[in-house]
């Protein structure tokens, strides 16, 4: 009873009641019933098909017919292969997101740019100080500049780290609805009953 490919299998579900009072027992062993009842009136109380979510190649039927399931069994399968590769890959996607989003090597490389630039500015100031020619206002210029680079890319790289953290929230989506997709490849009951 295999489904052909980008096909949705269904499958009838039937809940059963015994009109005569009493029931019937099933022998855990076997499978064949402790207390027959000839005679007995069964009536259909509700039919449900069960479809997938997902359209694909049936890999596997777990019950049969006339088995007894409950709510939440699983009835059959899709192949998940793919779906499967897709959350593998998405999991790898938010390991590496998370992992740039704690990195913070660039903020610290900006900051210690930033001490080293107002240091040398510092020192230029100092020794215009002393000797009122030993720089030029030319490079002072220059240095000042270099000292509000450092502080732009430290603002940047924070920046960047604020971004890589709403990648990770993105990738940690990403993944929950591949994983959604892969169990969406499980037909489940949706109800006791008989198949």
């Amino acid at each position: 009873m295999l489904q052909s490919l980008f096909t949705r299998p269904r499958y009838s579900l039937v809940a059963i009641a015994v009109l005569l009072g009493a029931s019937s027992t099933i022998n855990a062993q076997d499978e064949t019933p402790d207390n027959l009842i000839r005679g007995a009136q069964v009536t259909l109380i509700r039919e449900v098909e069960v479809a997938t979510g997902e359209a694909g190649m049936v890999s596997g039927i777990m019950v049969r017919p006339g088995q007894m399931v409950h709510a939440g069994d699983v009835l059959g399968q899709l192949d998940a292969t793919d779906a499967k590769l897709v959350a593998a890959q998405a999991e790898i996607e938010l390991e590496t997101a998370r992992d740039i989003a704690g990195n913070d090597v660039d903020v610290r490389a900006a900051k210690k740019s930033q001490q080293v630039a107002q240091a040398e500015l510092a020192r230029a100031l100092e020794a215009i100080q002393q000797y009122s020619r030993a720089i030029s206002q030319t490079e002072i210029d220059r240095l000042r500049l270099t000292v509000d680079r450092a502080t732009l890319a430290i603002e940047q790289s924070q920046n960047q780290q604020r971004l890589a953290a709403f990648d990770v929230r993105l990738k940690e989506a990403r993944l929950e609805q591949a994983r959604q997709r892969v169990s969406r490849h499980n037909i489940h009951s949706p109800l006791t009953g008989i198949v």
